[in-house]
């Protein structure tokens, strides 16, 4: 190794060092020491050759999805030694990746990217995620939120490495996070670092070693595997950042729109009586949704309706949405907002919930706390090709397989446009009692067979 790149980690330090504070604070910049790299990658790549005895490294990739100056990665090419393996590293900081480049040399694929906007997969997936509270995210702390996009990117068969404190063990607040994200990370170890391993950074650091479940058996390519609503799934809040929407007792003429419904299902309102305006400070609960209050995102009341079904309308438009509703922004912009729509709609989604639920009713309808709908296992559902939708149309519902979800994705995205279409007709004609209207009686009916057969396919 030239000298150049030896000294990349002490510029890693000094650049650590003399940024802003706040900024450091806002990126977690504590970049990896090489002791501790090299002890991540060595016990991953033993942990990934003890589930492949015999097998060879060569030609498969290892991920930093925020990869700094590199040192994990660089960590892995020592490790990896002469096996010529792919080198991935992802960062939105360009100073920092500047730095990785010049460490890693020609042999690295390291680019601009936001670890929590999905990308490449990886083999040996290694990381060691920001620290600290994001007001604007749904988790207590950064970790937890990149640990839930590192497990995304982990190839079938992958081992997962995160460095992490140790207090997600066993902090009452990560009981969450143990079971929303640890959990389905399958971790088979975990190291204990020394106090002090990270410079300036006052936390009891460890290494959780995962293996994570394979996924469903199914047709060889990626995008045709078997997913459906059970256990194997992914979780709905691995997909998706969610909120619940804000308390503010009095409406204002000024500020963000305010929506107060009515809503009928798939049908963004038009009429202004169905707006207020809300400023910040009048919010009592849920400043945090009012980051959300822009771009693609699913809007899901949380409570049952007379048809013992979820409202959900998908938008764009700008606004805030009362705490009744839930928000939903995809962590992935290839998902199909239509599709989770019509498939969060449907009768047999709403029964599961039910029937889990131990939260409460209100007036006799069964509420859906916001944890209880982020466990719900889903397929990942991804916009289908216009060939794919047009390959659904000509097929009888009873043909269309279940498991295959480009095809469902079709299928439920047809589906959600002609309830949009039903949804449009009953909202000019000021339907008071929309659930129950006849007219969606055969709609919902084919709705709920399709997904029924997804339940127990």
């Amino acid at each position: 190794m030239s000298a150049t790149r030896q000294d990349v980690p002490s510029k890693a330090r000094t650049y650590e060092r003399t940024t802003p504070p706040d900024l450091r604070t806002k990126r977690g910049l504590f970049y990896t020491p090489d002791d501790v790299a090299d002890l991540v990658a060595t016990r991953a790549l033993a942990l990934w050759h003890s589930l492949h005895p015999g097998a060879s490294f060569e030609g498969r990739t290892v991920l930093d999805p925020s990869c700094g100056a590199g040192a994990l990665l660089a960590a892995a090419a020592r490790a990896l030694g002469p096996v010529n393996a792919r080198l991935v590293g992802r960062d939105i900081d360009a100073a920092s990746l500047s730095l990785a480049r010049e460490r890693l040399g020609s042999r690295a694929d390291v680019q601009l990217g936001d670890a929590l906007a999905g990308g490449p997969p990886g083999d040996l997936v290694l990381t060691n995620p920001p620290y600290g509270r994001d007001p604007a995210a749904e988790d207590l702390d950064r970790f937890v939120t990149f640990w839930r996009a590192a497990l995304q990117r982990v190839a079938p068969g992958g081992v997962l490495a995160v460095l992490a404190p140790r207090s997600w063990r066993t902090g009452v607040r990560y009981a969450t996070a143990r079971r929303e994200v640890m959990g389905p990370s399958g971790v088979r170890a975990i190291v204990e670092l020394p106090r002090g391993s990270f410079p300036d950074a006052y936390v009891d650091t460890c290494v959780a070693l995962c293996v994570p479940a394979a996924p469903p058996s199914g047709p060889a390519r990626e995008s045709r595997e078997s997913s459906a609503l059970r256990t194997e799934g992914t979780l709905l809040g691995s997909l998706f950042l969610s909120r619940r929407g804000i308390l503010a007792p009095e409406a204002r003429s000024e500020g963000t729109p305010l929506l107060l419904g009515p809503v009928v299902p798939f049908v963004w309102p038009r009429q202004r009586s169905a707006f207020a305006r809300v400023r910040p400070r009048d919010v009592v609960e849920g400043k945090a949704a009012l980051a959300l209050d822009r771009g693609p995102r699913l809007l899901v009341r949380r409570i049952l309706g007379r048809a013992s079904r979820l409202t959900c309308v998908v938008t764009l438009r700008r606004a805030v949405v009362k705490k009744d509703f839930y928000i939903l922004v995809p962590r992935d912009r290839t998902l199909s907002l239509p599709a989770y729509a019509a498939l969060l709609h449907a009768g047999p989604v709403a029964e599961r919930l039910a029937a889990e639920e131990t939260a409460s009713t209100k007036d006799d309808f069964a509420q859906v706390t916001l944890t209880r709908l982020r466990q719900l296992s889903v397929p990942r559902l991804v916009i289908p090709t216009p060939a794919d939708r047009d390959r659904v149309q000509r097929l009888r519902d009873a043909d269309v397989d279940v498991l295959d979800p480009l095809a469902a994705a079709a299928w439920l995205e047809l589906w959600a446009a002609r309830g949009q279409e039903v949804g449009e007709v009953l909202a000019r004609e000021r339907t008071r009692l929309v659930d129950a209207d006849p007219r969606w009686s055969v709609l919902r009916a084919r709705l709920d067979a399709f997904v029924a057969r997804m339940l127990v396919a």
